[in-house]
């Protein structure tokens, strides 16, 4: 039986009356399943395009080019911020819209972890399939935090957007001590996707702000781990790897012995790595890293580009 004035009955209620799927189920007198079965079989046969209008950020071409220069960057995006959205979405939304144009299919991509790089995967909309492109995790997941530290998480919502192929990392990011961790780089399945840092053409991360600032870290690690870094001066991180404002590692104790992540040494050699952050409070770190060469490519908002710009 042809269900077509069906479908558009029921699309009708629901888009245009802004009836719930209950109440049109006690209209036409099917189960709710039903209802939200046929709804999904109205967008399959393209009765319904759903189109969601995103704000249009504008680029300023000049910051841009000012931090390209000034910190020898591939490449700077500089949106400017808009009023009804957080920084971090702006930024996130920004680098949506960019990877669908920058990514290509025949790219290994290594994806950290952070609070934007969430923002970033929600607001993915992608224009092309990258069937051949590999997404892989450059840590293992925090605990039992929210998933923005689950970098499996991550991992699986990118490449299901671009249709592409991805690796798991089936393992803690913090390991009880460095004996541990070195067992752990021995299994198979965790050697699978650490070999693949080594032939990544991209990184994606975020930059982390000052520990004692730090949700994923003050709540999860120690507090003598949390003081010693910060006595060590510690402006941020990248895949929970410390630096200084110079770029110099934050050693403390064993701490870095026993994070399984990709260290600050392997980021350089990638090439291209792409740090999206913003804010007054990363400032500093994103001043290191980039001088650091940690990340070669940036995409921040217009508010926190000035601030890179006046610092010595």
């Amino acid at each position: 039986m042809d269900k077509t004035p069906l479908l558009l009955k029921i699309c009708k209620m629901y888009y245009f009356e802004d009836k719930t799927q209950q109440e049109i189920s006690r209209i036409v007198g099917i189960s709710r399943p039903q209802i939200s079965r046929l709804l999904k079989k109205a967008r399959d046969m393209k009765i319904v395009e759903v189109k969601l209008n995103t704000p249009q950020f504008t680029t300023d071409e000049q910051i841009s080019e000012a931090l390209e220069k000034k910190y020898k960057l591939k490449e700077a995006i500089v949106v400017e911020t808009f009023p009804a959205i957080s920084t971090r979405e702006t930024i996130g939304i920004a680098t949506a819209d960019f990877l669908n144009s920058h990514l290509k299919d025949d790219q290994i991509i290594g994806i950290g972890w952070g609070r934007t790089l969430v923002s970033t995967v929600d607001h993915l909309i992608p224009t092309l399939k990258l069937s051949n492109a590999i997404f892989i995790p450059l840590l293992g997941g925090v605990g039992q935090q929210r998933y923005e530290y689950q970098v499996n998480t991550l991992v699986e919502k990118i490449a299901n957007a671009f249709d592409s192929k991805r690796y798991y990392l089936y393992a803690p990011a913090f390991l009880d001590d460095a004996e541990t961790l070195e067992h752990l780089k021995k299994d198979k399945n965790v050697r699978e996707v650490t070999d693949f840092w080594k032939k990544m053409n991209l990184a994606l991360v975020g930059i982390g702000e000052p520990i004692l600032r730090s949700q994923a870290f003050s709540s999860y690690l120690d507090m003598d781990y949390v003081l010693g870094l910060d006595r060590l001066k510690a402006v941020g991180d990248i895949c929970a790897h410390f630096f200084d404002e110079n770029g110099r590692p934050c050693k403390f104790l064993d701490y870095d012995e026993r994070i399984l992540g990709i260290s600050l040494d392997m980021l350089k050699t990638i090439p291209e790595v792409i740090g999206i952050a913003g804010g007054k409070s990363k400032v500093k770190a994103m001043v290191a890293a980039m001088k650091s060469r940690y990340v070669n490519s940036l995409i921040t908002d217009s508010t926190t580009a000035r601030m890179l710009l006046e610092e010595e």
